[in-house]
């Protein structure tokens, strides 16, 4: 099974699986004009417009589950969670369930379903839901209404985090844009980190939520004093990337910095060919400074160069950030 962002063209197989999916909800209420059964093509891609609508395939590339989601005003709102029949009580429900809200870290999830659709009930409450308001819509019918909060943390780095962030570089490209030169081989084991590490005056800030940790960042005072503080080794779990995981780990170590440190000025490098994180810093609202000369590292039998960036204000943290 693989979980993907569906496409405009899959739109049309999903509202068929849909209503495949919901009869079984139209029997349990006695009702085939539930309005998951009456949506139409236009309706769903209105849908896919607002928000994200992710697809199950099987090996064959055969959908056979779907989700969708939109956010609005700090919450995320889950709908048509939809396996097919024949795929039920594999596990994709959930796979798909935790996929769409790995979409959106640090963000409350609200979502509901009939009274009577006790399996749906159960599912959500073993993943985290817990029910808030019960809405009777007429006397054969009531939603329940189920939420999830999921908050990104900061907490210091444990020597034992290494054993999963040293996975999140699978090839050495990567590995190189995110240490430099600093080891001599790899890949590394934690103990190759660690050792450098304890090597170093930096102290380290590690991201989690309910599901582990997700992301990494270092620190240190390269003036031997608080004026500056300069952020090194940032990554995020490779499965996790592009979901703004890392935009709201920084911009929660920028907050840190400025409030509980008491620093006047947020300094990093990055290289060149990392545009991705390039983007993710200008994002948080680092800013480009100029050097009177470019830090350089042989990598890979090429020379990198670095982009120097800092930020100097709290205010100056993008209010996307804040909120992501």
């Amino acid at each position: 099974m693989n979980i993907t962002l569906a496409k405009r063209e899959d739109l049309r197989d999903i509202l068929d699986l849909q209503y495949l999916a919901y009869q079984s909800e139209a029997e349990i209420y006695n009702d085939y004009n539930i309005p998951p059964l009456k949506q139409t093509l236009e309706e769903v891609k209105r849908e896919f417009d607002k928000g994200v609508i992710l697809k199950a395939t099987d090996e064959s590339g055969n959908i056979i589950g779907s989700v969708r989601a939109f956010s609005e005003n700090g919450s995320v709102y889950i709908g048509k969670l939809i396996v097919h029949p024949n795929r039920q009580r594999q596990g994709i429900g959930t796979a798909l369930l935790s996929a769409v809200e790995a979409h959106y870290p640090d963000r409350r999830f609200e979502l509901f379903t009939g009274s009577k659709s006790a399996g749906n009930i159960a599912l959500y409450e073993r993943l985290g839901y817990k029910i808030f308001t019960v809405k009777r819509i007429d006397e054969n019918l009531e939603f329940v209404y189920l939420e999830k909060r999921r908050i990104l943390r900061l907490r210091p780095y444990r020597h034992n985090d290494a054993i999963q962030i040293v996975k999140w570089c699978k090839d050495e490209y990567a590995f190189r844009q995110w240490s430099a030169d600093r080891y001599p081989k790899f890949p590394i084991t934690a103990e190759d980190m660690n050792r450098l590490y304890d090597s170093l005056d930096i102290w380290g800030l590690t991201a989690f939520d309910e599901t582990g940790i997700v992301g990494h960042l270092t620190m240190r005072c390269p003036n031997g004093n608080f004026d500056e503080v300069r952020f090194g080794f940032v990554i995020v779990d490779c499965e996790k990337r592009g979901m703004g995981y890392g935009k709201k780990m920084l911009s929660l170590a920028v907050k840190y910095a400025f409030e509980f440190v008491k620093v006047k000025k947020i300094s990093l490098g990055v290289f060149e060919n990392n545009t991705a994180a390039l983007q993710c810093y200008k994002s948080v609202g680092f800013k480009v400074v100029e050097r009177d000369k470019t830090e350089s590292y042989n990598c890979l039998g090429e020379t990198w160069n670095c982009i120097e960036m800092e930020i100097t204000n709290e205010n100056d943290i993008s209010c996307d950030a804040t909120e992501a």
